[in-house]
């Protein structure tokens, strides 16, 4: 039997960094934490995995030397159990490799452990890997560095105009992904406007279009599947509780009591019962109880 081969996921080479840092090189990935271990022992007993340690010689100034190498990883984790040792790490860091995450583990993480590898003798790897849980992310200092910004020219992006003089000339038209709040006194039309980009009536003069297609030309199910609207006035049907809630389908007994649980409606429901009559839109119940349901 044929099993498909796996995609090799190729991974940018790493800056050496041998001279100063212990590693496998062919053990690193640069999609993950690297974690800053005690020492060569401790990196073996992670099987090299994203593991180092200062190489023989090295001090802290050389993570100056190491850093093209330290920031190609999300973050830098300090598995030392020692904080006074984790600490002096992190300022190191920050001193001579600004550019690196700094995570520490928090404070009791190891226990009783003074290393990885005793970390591994007292659980397994999942134990090791529990250090993570709660790391803290050291603040970094420095200056923003800005370089060829240039600031966009509003007048230069696409824009669709609305069709409605009054609001073109006021915000010259639309752009894509733009976020727009309309506001306007009672009755100057934002519902009616909002019903008729839904589609609610082909009655109008003029164009309407999503993505140069007219609306009357666009299927109801495929507008709807696109767009979709949150009225502020809730609307409850002249039926059943059970009917309001369902919408007139059939639902799993359970799923209706975990809707019913959700909406807060259980007091409601045990005191006047799931066949209990709303009233036209709702005038048998009370505000809250309407908003509840119609949720």
């Amino acid at each position: 039997m044929n099993h498909p081969k796996e995609e090799k996921i190729h991974l940018p080479s790493l800056p050496d960094a041998s001279r100063w840092l212990l590693y496998d090189e062919t053990a690193m990935d640069t999609r993950k934490a690297l974690w800053f271990v005690a020492d060569a022992q401790d990196v073996t007993a992670l099987d090299n995995q994203n593991a180092v340690c200062l190489a023989y010689g090295a001090g802290f100034e050389n993570f100056r030397d190491a850093e093209p190498f330290l920031s190609a990883f999300p973050s830098v984790f300090l598995a030392l159990s020692d904080r006074e040792t984790a600490e002096a790490v992190a300022d190191a860091l920050k001193e001579y490799a600004p550019s690196v995450v700094v995570l520490l583990p928090k404070e009791g993480a190891f226990g009783k452990c003074s290393r990885i590898r005793d970390v591994l003798a007292s659980g397994d790897r999942k134990a090791v890997d529990h250090l993570l849980l709660g790391a803290v992310e050291q603040p970094m200092d420095g200056l923003l560095d800005l370089a060829d910004v240039e600031r966009r020219d509003p007048g230069a992006s696409l824009t669709v105009m609305s069709g409605l003089k009054a609001l073109d000339q006021s915000i010259g038209g639309f752009a894509p992904s733009e976020l727009s709040v309309w506001t306007g006194k009672r009755g100057s039309g934002k519902s009616t406007l909002v019903n008729l980009l839904m589609g609610s009536s082909n009655d109008y003069q003029g164009s309407i279009r999503f993505d140069q297609r007219e609306l009357r030309s666009i299927a109801t199910e495929s507008l709807y599947g696109l767009v979709s609207v949150v009225q502020q006035n809730v609307f409850i049907f002249d039926d059943t509780i059970r009917n309001n809630i369902t919408m007139f389908r059939h639902f799993d007994e359970n799923l209706v009591q975990q809707a019913t649980e959700k909406a807060g409606l259980t007091p409601l429901l045990a005191e006047r019962g799931e066949d209990y009559i709303c009233g036209e839109n709702g005038s048998g119940l009370s505000g809250g109880e309407g908003a509840g349901l119609s949720q």
